[in-house]
């Protein structure tokens, strides 16, 4: 039997991710009614799973579409989401912007409402804050991250049918100008990403000691 070195898992709303282990894939749906998730040997069988789930919404990914060529003064924006079941019903969000390989500015924070779809709602958010905050500085800027959702939605390549995408595409509209995508792997040693991916935890940490 080939090992099982991606897990992907389709949410009920037809929001979807894959993980490059299976305990990130048994956080994210321990307790979660109506989801589908699979072990795979390559994330290409894994990808071709989704688009068989979620017929028209996954038959591309970020890797197999052209990339972007970022300006040359474009600022690196780290984002990531978190989100720890049956411990706090809002998502986590953080992002952190680089530049000549140092951090220039960072922000984080939960969710406004209760999350529809787990860490997706704070991947979204974190995307969404990164992106106003390079508007309002003026920064064209590059969005790092690992949730391919993020770009394909932002790019038209992913239907957008759940209720969490259509905001999504909603609010970065007047954002997106002067924004390229750039996929990162989750947990894969880039120090920025890590970094971001803590901050997002670190996030629902401090709203639920505030909250006690």
């Amino acid at each position: 039997m080939a090992k099982k070195n991606f897990y992907a898992a389709v949410f009920k709303d037809g929001t979807h991710r894959i993980y490059s282990n299976w305990p990130d894939c048994q956080r994210a749906t321990s307790g979660v009614a109506d989801i589908k998730f699979k072990g795979f040997a390559t994330r290409d069988e894994a990808h071709a799973w989704i688009a068989l789930s979620v017929p028209g919404e996954a038959s591309l990914n970020v890797e197999e579409t052209p990339q972007q060529a970022a300006p040359g003064d474009a600022i690196l924006i780290y984002v990531d989401g978190s989100y720890i079941h049956k411990r706090c019903k809002r998502a986590g969000w953080a992002w952190l912007a680089v530049k000549d390989g140092q951090v220039i500015a960072k922000d984080s924070g939960v969710t406004e409402d209760d999350a529809l779809s787990r860490n997706i709602d704070g991947e979204l958010e974190a995307a969404i804050q990164a992106m106003d905050w390079a508007a309002r500085n003026g920064n064209r800027a590059v969005i790092c991250h690992d949730y391919s959702g993020i770009a394909m939605w932002a790019s038209g390549a992913w239907q957008v049918k759940a209720e969490i995408s259509k905001s999504y595409v909603e609010r970065i509209r007047h954002l997106k100008s002067g924004i390229t995508f750039r996929k990162v792997v989750g947990h894969s040693g880039d120090k920025f990403n890590d970094m971001v991916d803590q901050l997002a935890g670190e996030a629902i940490a401090s709203y639920l000691d505030k909250s006690r």
